[in-house]
């Protein structure tokens, strides 16, 4: 946060002026247990659900002998992923020294609640030391903040925070649309909820018979800054089962078709994808690239039916049981074949219910956009407020 010029009234300090950079006793390994206890948050479960619990006593003990956060003071995450921050509720819970810190700082000079926002726009310096980032107590000392009076930290906070209930409260709704679409999910794919009008029969047909599966080479060689296509490759599908197809092409083969079935064939990376299916929205827009397979639908069946029936939990572990390799798992072309899927007899259920999801699907992504936007809002007027750029009016005491 660049500022040269501070509004009337403000000052500028490091975080050393302001309070002293604190963190728990050190807790051993032979003191934790997984079972029962306080939980004990280290780097890898902070912000999280704990792993790990300390005895009552030597809880009680530390707390009362070393450093404790008090309620509202801001939690740092010192190693590892560098700034992340937990507000502290008070209650019991210890913390991993050195890696989770916190400033003990006096709210006559500084609000908590402030400070909260002042470190979500600070660019922490950091020594990279040895398999993670490490920010040391010093560095964090250093650190200059701008700080205006009480009464319009107060104000800046009270903003700030009705932005971040709003940005809570659409997290919750989005979850709970996902929730729900889950459900849809498992009642219409299993036959176990029939849309009105649909009486028939359904049956079991091997994936091989529903759909031509293609695949194609590496397109490296030709992506270009200006390309007038994306390429589909491993990097291109989400966990979320979205295109997100970055790399541009000017090649002109091994276009996808408005309706193709796109399903990453290897898992580099770890990613979890393998398997996951995306149907293509538009035509000669896609490149087919590596490690991906093209499913193309045949007569009779529906492709965003077929594909969400795919990624459903029990056809997608099927997927990934049937993947094999050592460096990376893989799927061969015979297995994906073979796999057996439960659908109903026709493309006219089938749609219904496809119809069904997409709207589920669309009504999430329109609350994910609200989000983004909001959350943009949010780092625009966190910006503007914390360098004064905008001024909030305060009562006069």
């Amino acid at each position: 946060m660049q500022m040269n010029n501070l509004p009337n009234g403000w000052m500028k300090a490091t975080l050393g002026q302001v309070g002293e950079v604190s963190m728990c006793k050190r807790i051993m390994k032979h003191q934790t247990n997984g079972v029962s206890g306080v939980p004990f948050f280290k780097i890898g479960t902070f912000g999280g659900v704990a792993d790990a619990y300390i005895d009552k006593n030597l809880f009680a003990e530390y707390k009362t002998k070393y450093s404790y956060p008090k309620v509202g003071e801001v939690l740092l995450s010192a190693a590892g992923t560098i700034g992340r921050l937990v507000v502290f509720d008070g209650n019991d819970a210890y913390f991993q020294d050195s890696n989770i810190v916190w400033v003990a700082n006096d709210e006559k000079f500084v609000l908590n609640k402030y400070l909260y926002y002042l470190y979500c726009t600070i660019k922490w310096r950091t020594s990279e030391g040895g398999i993670v980032s490490r920010l040391y107590n010093n560095e964090i000392r250093k650190t200059v903040i701008v700080i205006p009076p009480i009464n319009e930290q107060e104000k800046i906070a009270e903003i700030l925070g009705t932005w971040d209930r709003a940005i809570e409260e659409l997290t919750d709704l989005i979850a709970e649309k996902k929730e729900l679409k889950r459900g849809l999910v498992q009642r219409l794919l299993t036959g176990t909820q029939r849309l009105s009008g649909f009486y028939g029969e359904w049956e079991h047909e091997m994936l091989g018979n529903m759909v031509n599966i293609s695949s194609a080479g590496s397109k490296s060689q030709y992506i270009e800054e200006s390309g007038r296509y994306l390429i589909v490759d491993m990097g291109a599908v989400s966990n979320e089962a979205r295109i997100i197809a970055k790399k541009q092409t000017n090649y002109t083969h091994d276009f996808l078709s408005c309706g193709d079935i796109v399903m990453p064939k290897d898992d580099i990376g770890g990613g979890n994808i393998i398997g996951k299916t995306v149907v293509i929205d538009a035509d000669n827009k896609y490149i087919l690239g590596d490690h991906v397979f093209k499913l193309r639908i045949k007569n009779t069946y529906e492709a965003k039916f077929i594909s969400n029936l795919i990624n459903s939990f029990l056809v997608n572990k099927y997927m990934r049981r049937m993947a094999t390799g050592s460096a990376q798992l893989g799927l061969a072309k015979r297995d994906v074949e073979k796999c057996v899927l439960w659908l109903p007899v026709g493309p006219a259920e089938q749609k219904a219910i496809a119809d069904v999801l997409s709207k589920a699907d669309a009504e999430i992504d329109l609350l994910n956009q609200r989000l983004d936007v909001l959350k943009e809002q949010k780092r625009g007027l966190m910006q503007k407020l914390l360098t004064g750029e905008i001024r909030v009016k305060v009562d006069v005491e």
